[in-house]
């Protein structure tokens, strides 16, 4: 389970606009080349359209690949195939499905809807993939493991348009979504990545040791350095306890007021079967023999004041970093886990934050939501008396290491300020306000209100 599949399904769509019959086809494409075409059913000769229709587990045959479908229409004099129901197309490293299939043998351009294909254990699917010339397009993208919707883990990646350009390697993506099961973890903003010559760099290190918990290991990192992106994979074999997945994936864009959206987030994940003596947590509860983790943070900034930002530590159990990551223990000695939407204006703004438990073994104050309304500095009924005010809503409840509900309020607090700026003389300025306040609670039967005023 590896967050890594994100760089590898990049190259999993570049090889589909490489296969077989999009390089060169030409030579095979003809019947005096070898291409046979056969079925169940008889097949059907148009002498005056030069076509020839197969129908019943149709099947076109040459030296470069094998098209199978329900129906397939040979235009010969166009050297164009049409195929439709349940096609499969089988080329040298590639097995890809789709509902129906329409093929150039000539320069090899293709349109191809409703594609599935993949690489075990993940698939790749598509509302459809077009060749036109050099130029790859594929719509309505998503990458994910087998049997995705049967856990609530596995990670899935998706993309309205992915283009590919084979003349200089260049790949381009619309903006996509990162998902764990079904929750939403992170937007991915639009990708241009340059895939070809010295524009990628590999890097590789191995390391070996043994952990005071775990015993000895072996193990082998992999990072990949892209454009604005890089990521990190490494697999860890422990003797006795198996073997350690894990992976990040950073992106970051320029932090330039012009150049927005602004996005910064990381993806790190990690996956052992335990196979060793598990003990017991913090609490004095027998963990799973599936460990997880995944840490996740994005912040995302729209010019039109709109700002996302969100954090997810989740931990399978409460030794995950003193048992798989105990170099970054300095690092996670506070887990959090929350969702913030903002909007700005010159008027003032609105915030909307949701937090929750994430992980069982660890108490959390939730808020869910906390709602805040503020209104900046506006003049009325005189451009020289100003006022402000701010409004929040809370609804809290504390939950300790068992999940269970311990406490819970909610609050309403709001307050107004006005006031009016004197010059003085020589730049100095006195500005008297006034200020009221109401704060108002409900905790159990107890409904406590405090309201005040300050000037």
């Amino acid at each position: 389970m590896r967050i890594q599949f994100l760089a590898l399904a990049f190259n999993l769509s570049i090889s589909l606009a490489l296969f077989s019959f999009g390089q060169s086809v030409q030579e095979t494409s003809s019947s005096e080349d070898g291409a046979v075409l056969t079925a169940e059913l008889p097949l059907l000769y148009d002498d005056l359209k030069k076509t020839v229709e197969a129908k019943k587990n149709a099947v076109l045959r040459t030296q470069n690949f094998m098209l199978q479908a329900e129906s397939i229409i040979w235009e010969k004099n166009a050297s164009l195939v049409l195929a439709d129901q349940d096609v499969i197309l089988t080329a040298p490293g590639v097995r890809l499905l789709c509902n129906s299939l329409k093929l150039n043998l000539k320069n090899g351009d293709y349109l191809a809807l409703e594609v599935e294909t993949g690489f075990y254990p993940w698939s790749f699917t598509a509302g459809s993939f077009t060749r036109t010339g050099k130029e790859v397009v594929a719509s309505q993208i998503k990458l994910s493991q087998e049997y995705s919707e049967e856990s609530k883990l596995s990670p899935t990646i998706s993309f309205k348009e992915l283009t590919f350009d084979q003349n200089n390697s260049h790949l381009q993506t619309s903006t996509g979504l990162m998902e764990v099961g079904n929750l939403p973890l992170s937007p991915i903003p639009p990708l241009s990545l340059n895939l070809g010559g010295n524009k990628r760099t590999w890097r590789f290190r191995a390391k070996a040791g043994k952990k005071a918990n775990m015993g000895w290991y072996l193990g082998k990192r992999a990072r990949w350095e892209v454009a604005k992106i890089n990521t990190e994979t490494e697999i860890t074999g422990y003797f006795k306890r198996g073997i350690l997945l894990s992976s990040k994936l950073n992106y970051e864009s320029e932090e330039d007021p012009k150049n927005l959206p602004w996005v910064d987030t990381f993806v790190e994940f990690g996956w052992l079967n335990d196979q060793g003596s598990l003990g017991l947590d913090r609490r004095g509860l027998k963990f799973s023999d599936q460990r997880t983790y995944l840490d996740t943070q994005v912040i995302y900034i729209k010019e039109q004041g709109i700002r996302v930002a969100g954090e997810i530590n989740y931990e399978s159990d409460s030794e995950i970093n003193r048992d798989l990551r105990i170099e970054n223990f300095s690092n996670s000695q506070w887990n959090d886990y929350y969702f913030e939407l903002g909007y700005e204006q010159h008027w003032g703004g609105f915030s909307g934050l949701q937090r929750w438990q994430v992980n069982e073994h660890e108490g959390v104050l939730e808020r869910r939501p906390n709602l805040r309304l503020e209104m900046a500095p506006l003049s009325f009924p005189f451009e020289s008396i100003h006022h402000s005010a701010v409004i929040e809503y809370s609804d809290l409840r504390s939950r300790n290491s068992n999940g269970e509900v311990i406490a819970e309020s909610t609050k309403l607090d709001a307050s107004i300020r006005t006031f009016r700026p004197f010059k003085i003389t020589n730049g100095l300025i006195y500005t008297p306000s006034i200020t009221a306040r109401s704060q108002n609670y409900q905790v159990g039967d107890a409904s406590p209100q405090a309201t005040w005023t300050e000037w």
